[in-house]
């Protein structure tokens, strides 16, 4: 069978093709509902997010504290290892270069998973994350989950988050 062209479509067919391509492509802004029926989240994290007209997502992949090293067994090793604190502000800094790189910021953020190691440094650390929100108002839903072990031993915190626009 031969493949359809605009010849052989017809033209009232070709228009409807090409009306639908563009309505496509039209790009719509996204809007963002929070969600919050308890009152303890306030200011820290939305219980749930509303997305609605985004169309580009990202999801990472979960960021940790890691740098390159030859030598070493998966030619990476844990920068700052038994530092919760460093390795939160390095996984965050981490994570920042992948929204940069898909240009995203914080603001795009519409859910993150926290895995920890060691639940009391984590939580005692969880000013890093703050601090790194900044005057943002996106508090974004989150789940801090405490694990027994991480891809290296020395790890302490993966983050995974997840990003979405409604341009581009």
């Amino acid at each position: 069978m031969a493949k359809p062209t605009i010849r052989t479509l017809g033209k009232a067919t070709a228009i409807a093709f090409f009306l639908a391509l563009s309505a496509c492509a039209e790009q719509t802004e996204m809007k963002s509902t929070s969600i919050n029926t308890a009152e303890w989240s306030a200011g820290v994290l939305d219980q749930g997010r509303v997305i609605e007209g985004a169309n580009r997502t990202l999801i990472m992949s979960g960021q940790v504290s890691l740098t390159p090293d030859a030598d070493a067994p998966f030619g990476v090793v844990v920068k700052h290892p038994g530092d919760m604190r460093a390795q939160f502000q390095e996984t965050l800094n981490n994570i920042d270069l992948v929204l940069a790189d898909a240009g995203m910021t914080h603001d795009d953020i519409i859910h993150m998973r926290f895995f920890v190691t060691d639940m009391e440094a984590g939580l005692g650390s969880f000013d890093v994350f703050m601090a790194w929100l900044g005057e943002s108002d996106n508090r974004p839903p989150q789940s801090f989950i405490g694990v027994n072990e991480l891809f290296l031993p020395e790890l302490m915190i993966e983050i995974e988050a997840t990003a979405a626009t409604g341009g581009d």
